[in-house]
């Protein structure tokens, strides 16, 4: 399992506790759908829509829960969080009386059985087996249940700092220099 993005993670917490999601569910979703990739995009074919960014949310989809911006805003990654945390939060209210991996199912499914004249079987099996995987993993890494603060480099104030000292270094070299020539040099 790769590592965690803070500014990512930050989100993820924050979603998880508006919406009432555990976060490990919706990292489990980002790791599946996009792979951590928040400029990822998918056509699909089946409903004419793409679904884009870390929660492969469709404008459509987000549209239906109020979102008016623009397509492209859903790549924002605290836009495609919210939006893809609500959705999923959604589709576990709906279905709460499903088993579990059922309920995942339906964040990319939207339905979570098909129905044959055969039998009836959950759509996409594979979808919620591997984004269930994904959950426990992040389950057992007990991830901090807390933003995680990361420090800033502030590059501007290195350089400013470095080129104080490269200064401070050159007036007391010219001290140096001055003070052996004052005082006669080598005796």
């Amino acid at each position: 399992m790769n590592t965690i993005n803070p500014k990512y993670y930050n989100i993820v917490l924050e979603m998880s506790k508006k919406f009432n999601v555990e976060p490990e569910l919706i990292m489990a979703v980002i790791k599946w759908e996009s792979n951590w990739n928040e400029k990822a995009y998918l056509f699909e074919k089946t409903v004419n829509d793409y679904s884009v960014g870390l929660m492969q949310v469709r404008y459509d989809t987000a549209k239906s829960m109020g979102f008016t911006g623009k397509f492209e805003e859903l790549f924002d990654p605290y836009i495609n969080i919210y939006y893809g945390t609500r959705y999923l939060k959604s589709r576990l209210d709906k279905y709460s009386d499903l088993p579990f991996k059922i309920q995942i199912a339906t964040y990319n499914s939207g339905t979570p059985l098909w129905t044959d004249i055969f039998h009836t079987r959950v759509k996409n099996q594979n979808y919620a087996d591997m984004v269930y995987k994904y959950y426990i993993e992040y389950k057992n890494m007990n991830l901090p249940k807390e933003p995680i603060i990361e420090p800033i480099e502030d590059t501007e104030n290195k350089n400013i700092n470095l080129n104080q000292s490269i200064i401070f270094g050159l007036i007391l070299g010219v001290i140096g220099i001055y003070l052996y020539i004052k005082l006669g040099g080598k005796k």
